[in-house]
Parts: C-alpha cells; structure tokens; sequence
C-alpha cells in the first residue's frame, strides 16, 4: 500500500509541476485590440545575436475602439523623450504594424512586427532589419 501512495504522490508532484508551468490561457473573448491597451515595459532587445536588458522604455497602446484611431506613446528612457505612433493589426493578427509618427522623439518602430508571443501580460515581437537582422523585443505589461 505504501508502495502505491509513493507512486500516486509523485505523479501527483509530476502533474503539478507541468501544470504550474504552463503558458498563460488567452481570453477568446478579448480582442487583441483589448489585450493590447496599456503600458508595456521593455524588458529586452536583441540585436545581431546580443541580448541587452530593458531600461525603462516603453510602449503604451491607447484605447481604440470601431470609431477611434488605434494610437500610442514610445517613451525612450535614454533621453527621456515621447513620440507617438498609430498602429494596426493585420488581418490574421500575426504581425502588428506600427506607423511612428516622429523619428527624432522616443523610439523608432515603425514597419511591421511579427508577434511572437502575446498574452494579457508578456508580448514578444521581431522585425527583420535587412541588414542589421532580426530585432526582438520582450514587454511585459505594467
């Protein structure tokens, strides 16, 4: 008998472990439009293969709705400015397009993004530069 609750408790602790692991379940009731709105902190940029740690930059996905325009804040934390981009999703939502409305304040990330990973918390997104490779951002929502 104790042969068997040894073996129950460790599949028991198997299961758990799995399923404390796994990927956070999207809500198919919330539009990516809804899931998006917030502000995400840049946690890390990779680039030509190096990963550098986040400092503070940040995205913010205004509300959009049926008769608003979808719109943003960059924020870049090394110079501390703001600049401000529209944004869309295309049609399956694999990719996110942003227009940046002003290339000398905050970020730059105008082009289309391939989303990677999209939870209501974590966003992983890439852009293939050409000849700089392949950027990938990890956010984390605020």
């Amino acid at each position: 008998m104790k042969r068997y609750s040894t073996l129950f408790f460790g599949l028991l602790m198997i299961v758990s472990a799995f399923t404390a692991c796994s990927d956070e379940e999207v809500d198919p009731s919330v539009t990516e439009y809804e899931r998006i709105e917030g502000t995400w902190i840049i946690e890390s940029q990779s680039l030509l293969g190096a990963e550098v740690p986040g400092d503070g930059s940040s995205l913010t996905f205004n509300f959009c709705g049926v008769d608003t325009a979808c719109d943003g804040i960059d924020y870049l934390a090394s110079d501390e400015t703001s600049g401000t981009f529209s944004f869309s999703f295309n049609a399956d939502k694999s990719k996110i397009i942003f227009e940046d409305n002003d290339a000398e304040a905050g970020g730059y990330y105008d082009g289309e993004w391939t989303i990677d990973e999209f939870t209501s918390t974590s966003l992983t997104i890439s852009v293939d530069t050409g000849i700089f490779g392949v950027t990938t951002l990890e956010l984390r929502k605020q």
